[in-house]
């Protein structure tokens, strides 16, 4: 089917803007148990449930649930390069003030745009953020398909960083170098599993007959950053780590957070202005020998 798509979405181009984030709805209920439901409901969609935790360690009011889609996977090891960063899909529950749970995920057409750049399959990209939706629909009740958190046009977002001086999708941070892809994968997997710089595996994404893997990453510094930034945009997190051949890389936190919050104040991100080589150290931890 992606084959198909990409003769119709190579040369598509994005008129309309993209929300980093789409809401679904909110619901009452514990966010454990919402978060189960969710689960089932896009595994039952066609969808591969890939890992779920809590950033900053409370359960109780907000969690994300990842998952991902063959059509991606195979977009992705047509495409090569860093496009693997979208390789998992992000959903999350966040509690707001209400009580409400609200259900909401990473908007694929968002990512996909900033990811792929001009490799994008636009098709692809709307085709996978509505199936999601529909699935997340029956955990909500309906799907108010409500775009939030900023809005950039597609070709924006090829191109995106904060401002002049700040870094793109292309200025990626290397985390570590191996002597095969082999030893990448397991070291990181041994790192992980003893949880050494204070992160641990939330998932682990394989693409298909690539040399390519990508790992979703709890950090435990994350919650100082989420709670004064807002996570409401829950389902930003966690963090990638991408494992393309013999290197293991990492998006810079100054274009990856700009890129999930593209709303925040220049007054704000300095209030976080440790947090990229905080970010940076961790991944670097995880790469270790």
């Amino acid at each position: 089917m992606v084959l198909g798509l990409v003769a119709l979405g190579m040369a598509a181009v994005a008129e309309a803007g993209f929300a980093p984030y789409k809401l679904v709805g909110e619901v009452a209920g514990a966010v454990p148990d919402l978060a189960a439901q969710v689960e089932t409901a896009v595994g039952g969609a066609g969808f591969q449930v890939v890992g779920k935790f809590s950033p900053g360690d409370k359960p109780d009011a907000q969690m994300v649930v990842i998952c991902t889609h063959p059509m991606v996977l195979q977009a992705i090891a047509q495409s090569g390069d860093n496009t693997g960063f979208a390789a998992g899909l992000r959903i999350g529950l966040w509690k707001n003030k209400a009580g409400k749970v609200e259900i909401s995920y990473e908007n694929p057409e968002y990512i996909q745009h900033a990811y792929f750049g001009k490799k994008v399959i636009a098709q692809l990209a709307s085709t996978v953020s509505k199936r999601l939706g529909d699935a997340l629909a029956t955990v909500a009740g309906g799907n108010q398909d409500q775009g939030f958190g900023g809005n950039l046009e597609g070709d924006d977002l090829a191109k995106y960083h904060y401002m002049v001086g700040m870094q793109r999708f292309g200025d990626v941070v290397t985390a570590g170098e191996f002597a095969s892809f082999q030893e990448a994968v397991s070291t990181i997997d041994a790192n992980l599993a003893a949880g050494k710089g204070g992160n641990k595996l939330v998932y682990k994404i394989q693409i298909p007959g690539q040399e390519m893997v990508d790992y979703g990453v709890a950090m435990d510094h994350e919650r100082k950053y989420l709670d004064i930034i807002g996570s409401r945009h829950i389902a930003a997190q966690p963090y990638s780590l991408l494992v393309v051949g013999k290197k293991a890389v990492t998006l810079h936190g100054r274009y990856r957070i700009a890129l999930h919050w593209p709303e925040l104040t220049m007054t704000t991100f300095t209030k976080i202005i440790t947090t990229p080589g905080n970010i940076a150290d961790s991944m670097k931890a995880v790469c270790s020998k």
